[in-house]
């Protein structure tokens, strides 16, 4: 799409990776290349809708070099051509320019607020008060002074300190107190996170939540519970009905994710949060609780098996499954991260979750935090159904926040 140069390097081809969606029509697809904030991007004119745009951008792997090799049939020559990676996945049009806007601002807060001239001004400021000021100013410049040492001392012990047994990971953590967890000692409540990643979809391997032969055992199952309208799982319920098909994933129906491997993770996912709403209700899963679930029972139990330590039993014909807290939150926290893994910008929308599961929406978010989520605004058009923001996932969980991700609980002294 590019035409030769006389100067400067050759131009290069384009390669679009889609996180989801297909492109049958490809011959006379218009593509326009963008800048924002200094950064490369491409926006596909003719796909998307009025709220929805395809937005790729340049893979940042500075590991490796792209090229694509081509053929001639009747030769056997290869012509190898350097080529860009884009990655390209359907972003609101809101978001998107949300998110511009926000970066110019960072961008220029973050010129207006440091100088050389208002370091000058600080050190100076700080020197009077040294020389000229009262007592009650120079106390509180000493407290400010033990604070940030207190600070930086305890962000130091964080990050060479290790607690020697799983007694003493339950125990508050202070400043006059300090312990710290290695990545390998993390909670057993949290999936294990590749502290190396630079990008929030390696954050968390897929392996963690779904291995190869579960999706070949659920395919068919996920695909035609996916194909199915919302209001195909209605029921009866007190003179009225009821729909227990989880309201974050409602949008995925009637076979609208193309990709099969998609489907079947966003179905899985969803089977998961079913089951934590169930859970959230009681201390025990019964066939009875569930005869009315979106979701097949082999779906159920499957989530019941990798979650649930205890074995169920039967109770006067009855499958009963027992559950407890901790077990519950785990599920809560890898639902979350499977969620955010699985989803093409990283992103929950954690008080739909709340809304449907009944667990409180702080809780979601620290669940979030400590698995390296952030918060991120959301347009006025977005906040009366998703709430003030979204928790996207850009990167691994500080140490800070790995600590103990499961409820606080208040051990005597």
């Amino acid at each position: 799409m590019d035409t030769p140069q006389k100067n400067g390097p050759p131009p290069k081809d384009i390669v679009c990776q889609l996180a989801h969606s297909t492109i049958f029509q490809y011959r006379g697809l218009i593509v326009s290349e963008t800048v924002t904030n200094g950064e490369k991007a491409i926006v596909f004119d003719e796909l998307g809708t009025d709220s929805v745009t395809m937005y790729g951008v340049i893979e940042k792997d500075t590991a490796y070099d792209y090229c694509i090799a081509a053929v001639n049939k009747l030769t056997g020559e290869i012509e190898y051509r350097p080529a860009e990676v884009y990655n390209v996945s359907a972003r609101h049009r809101d978001l998107l320019q949300l998110e511009t806007s926000r970066r110019d601002s960072i961008l220029k807060s973050t010129d207006d607020q440091w100088t050389p001239k208002a370091e000058d001004r600080k050190r100076k400021r700080l020197s009077i008060t040294t020389t000229f000021g009262d007592s009650k100013k120079m106390k509180g410049m000493d407290k400010v002074e033990k604070k940030e040492l207190n600070e930086e001392a305890a962000a130091q012990m964080n990050s060479t300190l290790v607690l020697n047994s799983p007694s003493e990971m339950n125990k508050s953590m202070g400043i006059d107190e300090i312990t710290a967890i290695k990545t390998e000692e993390v909670s057993s409540v949290l999936p294990k996170a590749n502290m190396e990643a630079i990008l929030g979809r390696d954050v968390y391997s897929l392996s963690l939540f779904v291995t190869d032969a579960d999706i070949e055992t659920f395919g068919e199952t996920c695909i035609a519970v996916m194909s199915k309208k919302y209001k195909d799982f209605e029921y009866p319920f007190g003179g009225s009905t009821r729909n227990d098909f989880p309201l974050m994933y409602k949008d995925y129906l009637e076979g609208r994710i193309k990709d099969r491997k998609q489907c079947i993770l966003y179905c899985l996912c969803a089977a998961m949060g079913y089951v934590i709403q169930i859970g959230k209700r009681t201390t025990k899963i019964t066939s009875n609780t569930t005869k009315n679930s979106p979701f097949p029972m082999i779906i159920i139990e499957w989530v019941q098996r990798k979650y649930f330590d205890s074995q169920p039993t039967i109770e006067r014909n009855v499958r009963v499954q027992q559950i407890n807290r901790s077990e519950l939150d785990r599920l809560v926290v890898h639902a979350l991260a499977f969620g955010m893994t699985i989803d093409p910008d990283n992103r929950i929308y954690h008080v739909e979750w709340a809304n449907y599961t009944r667990i409180a929406a702080n809780q979601l978010e620290k669940f979030a935090t400590a698995l390296g989520a952030q918060k991120e605004s959301l347009p006025e058009s977005m906040k009366q159904l998703r709430g003030m923001y979204a928790m996207v996932l850009k990167g691994p969980p500080q140490p800070q926040f790995r600590r103990g991700a499961g409820r606080s609980r208040r051990g005597k002294k």
